[in-house]
């Protein structure tokens, strides 16, 4: 028998100093997303999993998503919780995402129960909401990660708009917590441009897709002024009957029922019909008289038709680093000069791309002329030989030019080349004379929601 063990002890400062922040900070990291891309690292995974089957690949099952997400992206984490993800960014019904990147085919949940079916009986592909957000002009300036070795997710992704706000993000940390309710994108697209255009734009206010009720501020609280209230809709039809059309957000029919069964307990209700149907709720009521003589307000409390969230605007920005925020007004000015930082990048690297084009490109001109001008020299020549008789013409690209198709070797490629690189010039040139600001604009006032 071997004797029993004891850990020596650790005092609770070199706990809390070294174990205890490594926790929080990784806690942190999987909780609050990034003001970049709205993503959390396993959002961000899934995207990458997803591009890596290609964009136009054919739906396939969550759970074998779920799978390949894994693999290729090193997710150290249960693929339960990852399904879930992937789940969630998929749903598309009012409460949910404004714009889901996955396509939902199959059980993802609804209103009338937000439960989905199991990830083996369930289906997904890339959204063609994905390339609206996420241009792929960005696609060669995102920024990769390795793990062992291996390229994984891209430290982020560079959507136009704000995705942390399109749909919202909440999260509990240690230390910090996020709650960012849904704005409408095309509210965010029109703010953006008067941001950029140094005008003044409406404050922002939360919308749902597919939400028939209201969502304002609470602008009389003046402890929380970001608190906002979401009503139903609620219609007293006659003496003795109102109809109830619409909950509010985060309240499910499934949580409802049990509110109108307790009503009729108490017997403020006498019956109610549930007519609801997956997308539309409609619940006719049955009520004494006393009920429908309340006022609209007085109904629509009793009925727990209003409810109230408040806002916690916290997200890792650009420098890895958690930054609160007073509103989502200031994280919207501060995305914006973020984000056009990364379209001088765009800017800048494509004018170093295409002049590194041009210059291959003047290359193969000259090559395919010295060929056609001196096919003799090259008769009968070991490759030792050709290598020596490029150089001396001080040619770079010798092996690519030794690799070209005898097609390409002729006077029609000539003017093809020289109108390509014509082309590119003038793009160079155009891009030199760009700025970031004005190829931000361009892209949101063409972006088609």
């Amino acid at each position: 028998m071997t004797a029993n063990k004891t850990a020596a002890p650790v005092r609770i400062s070199e706990f809390m100093d070294r174990d205890f922040k490594l926790f929080s900070l990784y806690d942190n990291l999987r909780s609050i997303p990034y003001l970049t891309d709205g993503f959390k690292p396993s959002q961000r995974k899934a995207v990458c999993g997803m591009l890596m089957r290609g964009e136009n690949a054919p739906e396939i099952k969550v759970s074998q998503l779920t799978g390949t997400v894994s693999a290729s992206t090193s997710y150290h984490h249960g693929e339960g919780s990852l399904s879930q993800t992937i789940i969630g960014m998929a749903q598309d019904y009012a409460g949910s995402n404004n714009m889901n990147y996955f396509v939902p085919n199959g059980q993802f949940g609804n209103r009338l129960c937000a439960e989905a079916a199991a990830d083996r009986y369930i289906f997904t592909q890339l959204s063609p909401n994905f390339r609206k957000i996420f241009k792929k002009e960005d696609d060669f300036i995102l920024e990769p990660q390795y793990d062992d070795g291996d390229e994984i997710e891209p430290v982020t992704y560079l959507p136009v708009l704000p995705n942390v706000l399109i749909n919202g993000s909440r999260g509990m940390g240690t230390g910090y917590a996020c709650h960012i309710l849904n704005y409408n994108p095309e509210d965010l697209r029109l703010a953006i441009i008067a941001e950029l255009q140094s005008k003044k734009w409406e404050p922002l206010v939360p919308w749902y897709r597919g939400f028939q009720g209201k969502v304002y501020r609470n602008v009389t609280n003046e402890i929380n002024p970001n608190q906002v209230v979401f009503e139903g809709v609620l219609e007293v039809v006659n003496s003795t009957t109102i109809k109830i059309t619409e909950l509010p957000i985060g309240t499910y029919a499934s949580d409802y029922k049990k509110t109108l069964l307790k009503l009729e307990d108490l017997g403020v209700i006498k019956s109610f019909d549930d007519n609801s149907v997956e997308g539309a709720f409609e619940y006719v009521v049955t009520c004494p008289r006393a009920t429908t003589m309340l006022t609209h307000a007085e109904l629509m409390t009793k009925f727990k038709l209003i409810s109230r969230e408040s806002e916690n605007v916290t997200v890792w920005d650009e420098h890895k680093r958690i930054k609160e925020f007073n509103d989502v007004n200031e994280l919207l000015k501060h995305f914006v000069a973020w984000r056009v930082t990364k379209y001088d990048l765009r800017r800048l690297t494509l004018v170093d791309v295409l002049t590194e084009q041009v210059r291959y490109m003047s290359e193969k001109l000259r090559f395919i002329l010295f060929y056609l001008e001196n096919v003799d020299l090259f008769r009968n020549k070991k490759k030792p030989e050709l290598v020596e008789l490029l150089e001396k013409q001080k040619f770079t690209d010798i092996s690519k030019l030794m690799s070209l198709s005898i097609w390409s070797l002729t006077y029609d490629e000539i003017e093809k080349l020289k109108k390509e690189i014509a082309d590119n010039e003038a793009q160079i040139e155009s891009l030199k004379n760009d700025n970031a600001k004005d190829m931000y604009l361009r892209e949101l006032k063409s972006l088609k929601l």
